[in-house]
């Protein structure tokens, strides 16, 4: 029911998203049109949201100490935060790279000084 007739799943994550009763249980399905956001309810259907690329403002991964968080902003400036744990953060960046690249939204934004020297040093022979 999540996915319409051929459209192709490129990936998911499971995770935690928040909520007014507290963190709920939720699966983060990426597809090559758009988001789905399966939340678990107890006793009730699970709520699923989709939010076309078109949508997105703005994609990011961040590590935190015990948990990787992924973060979308959508042009209504709505946010959707999704925590996921840290031992999955690499699929968490992974996703995000692949989102962002889906939507159109450019590189992402490194921060800090640059991974390797700029400076050329010559070898004697």
């Amino acid at each position: 029911k999540q996915l319409e007739p051929g459209e192709e799943l490129w990936g998911a994550l499971t995770g935690w998203k928040r909520s007014g009763h507290g963190p709920r249980r939720s699966t983060l399905l990426v597809t090559p049109r758009r988001l789905v956001l399966v939340e678990r309810r107890r006793l009730r259907k699970p709520r699923i949201e989709s939010l076309p690329y078109t949508d997105l403002t703005l994609a990011r991964h961040r590590n935190l100490m015990l948990l990787s968080r992924v973060e979308f902003l959508t042009r209504r400036n709505e946010s959707l935060n999704f925590t996921l744990r840290r031992t999955h953060g690499a699929f968490g960046a992974a996703a995000v790279e692949k989102i962002r690249t889906a939507a159109g939204l450019g590189e992402a934004v490194v921060k800090g000084p640059p991974a390797t020297d700029q400076k050329l040093a010559s070898v004697p022979r």
